[in-house]
């Protein structure tokens, strides 16, 4: 076993009292690859419908090569998507968005240009009056491998993930709904909180998807993002079990989940030094989903989509295996008030 795995038992224990998840590694590292096969079928569909002529491999790489002309046309592109996503949101009832809910898009401040090479979103300092995020989208200066990046079809997902739905809806929930001191944090120890703040934001991903928002270029792209997430749970898994090298996670990440080489093994080498951080994106989601069909359960005609979100975003960062009993007992006496 390479150095940097932590082993097969100390995986368990942080699995079970740092995520509240009964899984194995084992079971997780197949789970991973039964949703990436999920994913990869979809996603051989979507290819041959736009383009027959090419294998899935080919049609990946051609949705590089439409994207913005300059960093202008690229901030006009991220606010139109963000309205269009509002637009849509609003239109399916997905959420009850608050009267005076505004997404802000800025550049990036160029201290923060170094560590944020693409896009991402920047919650509000907890003391701050106003207590609104940011997305930040880093300028390119017309270098075209970075224009590349913001591909037309990928950017829609970008908007969903960082912005909206995803975290500005998330935090803003939270910061302007819930009865809560500003000073109270929750620390970012062991990943635990990342299964809510990631797993929510790839959950909207996939709810937007759901709900017919992509077109077939852009579902193509969120599916690469959707699938690279499900290799996480592989690789991850696999490194620090002893079940995959090093070299097999790079070339995992590279061939399977499309990513470019130099990615691959930055990515690999993350997945080293942060065990399990990896995996919160794709089973925070599966636990969120979870979560959501047994809370439809339970108040049956009374359900409602936005009314679960909004329920859901009160609890903050907190891991959704905290937050299940919390919300399901609220969902009961909802369920028995309308019955009474």
């Amino acid at each position: 076993m390479e150095s940097f795995a932590i082993g097969e038992e100390e995986y368990s224990w942080r699995l079970r009292n740092n995520f509240g998840i009964d899984e194995t590694p084992a079971q997780i590292h197949q789970k991973g690859l039964e949703l990436a096969a999920k994913i990869r079928a979809r996603m051989e569909v979507l290819a041959r419908q736009i383009d027959p002529s090419k294998d899935l491999a080919g049609v990946m790489a051609d949705l590089k090569a439409d994207h913005p002309v300059d960093d202008k046309a690229m901030m006009a592109r991220y606010v139109e998507l963000a309205d269009r996503a509002r637009d849509f949101v609003i239109r399916e009832r997905m959420f009850d968005l608050p009267p005076d809910y505004k997404l802000k898009i800025t550049e990036t401040p160029p201290g923060m240009r170094s560590t944020i090479s693409m896009a991402a979103y920047n919650p509000a300092p907890p003391l701050e009056k106003g207590r609104n995020g940011a997305f930040l989208v880093t300028p390119t200066e017309g270098n075209e491998r970075k224009l590349s990046m913001h591909s037309d079809a990928r950017m829609a997902s970008i908007v969903v993930h960082e912005a909206f739905p995803g975290h500005d809806l998330q935090y803003y929930e939270f910061q302007h709904g819930a009865e809560v001191s500003p000073v109270r944090y929750l620390p970012r120890i062991n990943y635990a909180r990342s299964l809510n703040v990631e797993g929510y934001a790839l959950y909207a991903e996939e709810l937007m998807r759901q709900h017919g928002f992509y077109t077939p270029k852009e579902e193509l792209a969120q599916l690469g993002m959707q699938i690279w997430r499900a290799y996480r749970l592989v690789v991850d898994t696999g490194l620090h079990t002893g079940r995959m090298s090093f070299q097999a996670a790079v070339d995992t990440l590279a061939k399977q989940a499309f990513l470019a080489l130099p990615i691959a093994e930055a990515e690999a080498y993350r997945y080293t030094t942060m065990p399990l951080q990896a995996i919160t994106y794709m089973m925070g989601r599966l636990q969120i989903e979870g979560l959501k069909e047994k809370y439809k359960a339970i108040l049956g005609p009374d359900y409602s989509e936005a009314q679960f979100h909004k329920d859901f975003l009160s609890f903050g960062p907190v891991p959704p295996a905290m937050i299940e009993p919390v919300l399901l007992d609220q969902a009961r006496r909802r369920r028995a008030g309308a019955g009474s």
